[in-house]
């Protein structure tokens, strides 16, 4: 499971990214991450915590407060959001 939500945000099909963009790949990436549960604990934290570090090491910064990511991934979590919803949230707070 982990191999497949680190994969998934980076395929393509000639030539076609399938998540074009950085934004749109950390959304998946977080997504997968949270959905899979590849470990027995700590999956939502890894989650947000590889999205946040892949748009850090692409220079995009956002702007948000704590309690706004943990309600964002709670809801993922929960089934309510999906990666497109994670990607829309993301472009509404990017610096």
């Amino acid at each position: 499971m982990l191999e497949s939500a680190l994969s998934v945000p980076f395929q393509s099909f000639q030539g076609q990214d399938f998540y074009p963009g950085i934004t749109a790949k950390a959304a998946r990436l977080c997504y997968g991450l949270v959905m899979d549960h590849p470990f027995l604990d700590g999956n939502k934290r890894i989650g947000a915590h590889a999205m946040l570090v892949l748009l850090e090491l692409n220079g995009i910064s956002l702007d948000y407060k704590d309690g706004d990511l943990i309600d964002l991934i709670f809801s993922v979590a929960k089934g309510e959001k999906d990666d497109k919803s994670i990607q829309v949230w993301l472009l509404s707070h990017l610096k």
